[in-house]
């Protein structure tokens, strides 16, 4: 292995910065002049490029996919980089940028290290249960992060989304629990509140969407009718995008049953979060 100086590391940043911008204005890679361009650097070892990534994607994370790589590898969420897992299995690679036999294995590996991860969805049972209750994943300094910066909500994986909204209504005084990864139909969290009164029993559903899909009227007609069945308060639509027009419509004409919280309204929820950690 050749001594790793700062020029190559310098030169090894350049060709990855590149090819991550590249894929996300093109959305692909031409893997072939790449690869050419890589193979002088690539003997650096598999950390070291992973640590470069890292680099990189600091002064990128308008980007989706860098800005979860850097969530992923900033933070104690603990998963596993959809960046990582690629790169490590192209390291296996024999020859690779000498074999044409796997090129197309190759184009699919770049492709996957550095896709839209926000797209990725990860999880899998856990019991038999439905219903498993809230954990401690998402930290304070995790969320200080989204609230530094609330486009990143748009990039963390759907299941931590729903953490972080369970953690949001927790720290508010909610009883919660998170429905199963899994689970189909229903809702993604229970909150539970205790009043003088009576107690009331909220069903939320959390989409984590890109800015440009907004949430559509069948989902919120979906919850509607889980409300419904499940003899609910109400129930909360959590979104990192907007509602449609008919689905606002849908929103309005049954208020007393069902609420829409869009990126603004988290942003709220985030704020009212820290000033209750502050006090």
């Amino acid at each position: 292995m050749k001594k790793l100086t700062k020029r190559r590391k310098d030169t090894a940043k350049d060709i990855l910065e590149r090819y991550t911008i590249y894929l996300h204005d093109n959305k692909s890679i031409p893997v072939k002049p790449f690869e050419l361009e890589l193979q002088n650097v690539w003997d650096m070892g598999y950390q070291s490029i992973k640590d470069i990534m890292i680099d990189i994607v600091k002064n990128h994370r308008e980007y989706t996919h860098l800005a979860a790589y850097y969530m992923e590898h900033s933070s104690t969420v603990g998963v596993v980089s959809e960046f990582q897992r690629p790169l490590a299995a192209l390291y296996g690679l024999t020859s690779w940028y000498h074999d044409d036999t796997k090129e197309i294995k190759r184009q699919q590996y770049w492709e996957n290290a550095f896709a839209l991860i926000s797209q990725f969805e990860l999880g899998s049972p856990s019991s038999e249960s439905s219903i498993i209750q809230v954990s401690s994943k998402i930290t304070d300094n995790l969320i200080k992060k989204i609230a530094e910066n609330p486009t990143l909500m748009r990039a963390i994986r759907p299941r931590h989304f729903e953490e972080l909204i369970a953690e949001l209504l927790d720290n508010f005084g909610y009883k919660v629990e998170l429905t199963q990864v899994t689970r189909d139909g229903g809702c993604d969290i229970i909150a539970i509140a205790s009043h003088d009164i009576a107690d009331s029993k909220y069903l939320i559903e959390c989409k984590r969407y890109k800015e440009s899909n907004k949430v559509g009227i069948q989902p919120v007609r979906s919850l509607y009718g889980v409300v419904k069945s499940e003899n609910a308060t109400k129930g909360i639509l959590v979104t990192t995008s907007t509602f449609t027009k008919p689905a606002n419509e849908f929103l309005q004409s049954n208020k007393w049953e069902l609420e829409g919280r869009d990126f603004n309204g988290v942003l709220d929820w985030l704020k009212k979060y820290q000033e209750l950690r502050r006090n």
